[in-house]
């Protein structure tokens, strides 16, 4: 998902896009929109209470990670959600432009999180600033 400029409603977050990761069939996962809110709470400011616009979807665009790559390349801030086979949500927040890299990066903003079945952010430690 990228960052856009549309405002976030009460109900839950505004998406670009249906996700078959936060969503069962036409219906969201239960709790995930208080979980999205409650993540975005952890973003800068700057990234807060904004509409996010789908780039890519294993689910449409098929699995391969280097599709994947391309399609999102140079594209940020970003969110990567991940939705493993026993239905555990989690990903990552990135503010800065998604490329291949064979090491970790991001900056002091990044952040990883898991939403379902249980909500937990973890920030960059000072330690060790790159976190993605």
């Amino acid at each position: 998902l990228r960052h856009g400029d549309q405002a976030l409603e009460g109900e839950g977050p505004r998406l670009g896009g249906h996700s078959a990761v936060l969503m069962e069939g036409e219906q969201w996962v239960v709790g995930i929109k208080v979980k999205l809110n409650l993540l975005q709470e952890h973003l800068h400011i700057a990234y807060r209470r904004s509409g996010w616009e789908m780039l890519y979807s294993s689910n449409i665009h098929g699995g391969c990670a280097g599709q994947m790559l391309r399609m999102v390349k140079g594209r940020s801030p970003a969110i990567v959600l991940v939705k493993d086979t026993k239905d555990h949500i989690f990903g990552a927040f990135i503010p800065v432009p998604l490329h291949a890299h064979p090491r970790h990066y991001g900056d002091a903003n990044s952040l990883l999180f898991t939403l379902h079945p249980s909500f937990r952010v973890h920030a960059p430690s000072s330690a060790n600033p790159w976190s993605v």
